[in-house]
């Protein structure tokens, strides 16, 4: 089982790399959390496709879900 992992965001960028376990190459998915100008929490999900692919996200109150294979 993977825990998921908690951060806490200020105005500078941060980056949580996503080790893809079906890819020996090393990291391929990863994460950039943000909060710009407007005090808006942006949370980016940069994909390649020799990892995983998104097969759907999820949204409901309180959280989003993103789901790949």
């Amino acid at each position: 089982m993977i825990r998921p992992k908690v951060t806490r965001v200020n105005r500078n960028k941060y980056e949580v790399d996503i080790i893809g376990n079906r890819d020996p190459r090393g990291y391929d998915n990863n994460l950039t959390i943000e909060v710009n100008e407007k005090d808006e929490l942006i949370i980016t999900v940069l994909k390649a496709d020799r990892c995983y692919k998104f097969k759907e996200v999820q949204q409901e109150a309180g959280y989003i879900k993103v789901i790949a294979n």
